[in-house]
């Protein structure tokens, strides 16, 4: 029986190492939740429900199924459906995440045994060693130094600001005390820090291209702004002359691109559209050597998944759409 986070963090790191190698998801990258869950051969649904985080249908009560609230911001709709799996993975019963905040409340008694090691397994499967160690050589760093690199880290691996500074200090990669402090700081704080003049364009999450990320990554969401540094956004493009998705921002008061981001001046910014639906690579031969990132796009839309319906779609009316009509 489950009765502390650290018994909890035990059981869900090694199901996790189990569920990427059962899933086909390498140890050092970036989830595709909805595929590694297609992959479980599990029916995803998404649905706007305000106050209700997700829903975890055991094979007991005519499942396996998930459903998740699409209203949801991306980080959290992935640790949703993450912790919906574990639940899976860990062979629980039937869940509803209602009321519980899965960012805030580590407090003992606040938690279940069976909501902690979900909870847990959701953070070894987005953020294991070797993917959070890959993303610190992207950013140049042996381990994170500030909230900002915090913040980097979860936008490289699609994890929540918060989640990511409570899983680094279960890494080891720093203090408890110091993963409360950056905690702390806060998501729009640290957010607007990075994006500068550029902040307020959107609410989305804030991706910034350095030469650092050659040859990176970059999952990114309608409303996500690429924020350039001035090494590489001088010639950024997209490779082939396809700029379907992506659009540069323009401020009002060109005096105000002059501000520093990473105590460098000029950046440049790009904000991602909902047109943004096919992988696209950034380059910049101002860098030196050339430069490049690939975008892939993140999106989610109402309903169940129709890769895995396709899949069924002669199985008979036992699937979780028909469940939660």
């Amino acid at each position: 029986m489950i009765a502390t986070w650290r018994q909890a963090h035990r059981v869900a790191q090694l199901a996790a190492v189990h569920a990427r190698a059962d899933l086909d998801v390498p140890p050092d990258s970036y989830v595709d939740v909805v595929a590694a869950i297609r992959r479980a051969d599990i029916p995803l649904m998404f649905q706007d429900m305000p106050g209700h985080f997700g829903t975890y249908i055991s094979p007991a009560t005519h499942g396996p199924g998930i459903l998740v609230n699409s209203g949801l911001s991306m980080p959290t709709l992935r640790h949703t459906a993450a912790h919906e799996l574990g639940h899976h993975q860990l062979r629980h019963g039937d869940s509803v995440d209602l009321g519980l905040d899965l960012w805030e409340s580590q407090t003992p008694g606040a938690w279940t045994g069976t909501e902690m090691s979900a909870e847990a397994f959701a953070a070894w499967f987005l953020m294991p060693r070797p993917a959070v160690l890959r993303g610190l050589r992207l950013l140049g760093k042996d381990k994170p130094r500030s909230a900002r690199d915090a913040y980097r880290l979860a936008a490289l691996l699609g994890a929540s600001f918060r989640g990511m500074c409570r899983h680094l200090a279960n890494l080891e990669l720093v203090s408890a005390t110091t993963a409360s402090t950056w905690a702390r700081a806060g998501r729009a704080r640290v957010r607007a820090s990075l994006a500068g003049p550029y902040a307020p364009v959107s609410g989305g999450e804030v991706h910034v291209l350095d030469t650092g990320m050659r040859d990176a990554t970059v999952h990114a969401a309608a409303g996500d702004l690429l924020i350039a540094t001035p090494t590489v956004h001088a010639e950024l493009k997209a490779l082939g002359g396809d700029s379907a998705g992506w659009e540069q921002v323009e401020l009002d008061d060109p005096a105000e691109g002059q501000l520093d981001l990473l105590d460098e001046p000029r950046i440049a910014c790009w904000q991602v559209t909902a047109e943004f639906t096919a992988p696209a690579r950034l380059g910049s031969g101002s860098a030196a050597g050339g430069w490049s990132v690939l975008v892939e796009p993140v999106s989610v839309r109402d309903g169940i998944d129709l890769a895995w319906l396709e899949r069924h779609q002669n199985d008979g009316p036992n699937t979780l759409e028909e469940q939660t009509k």
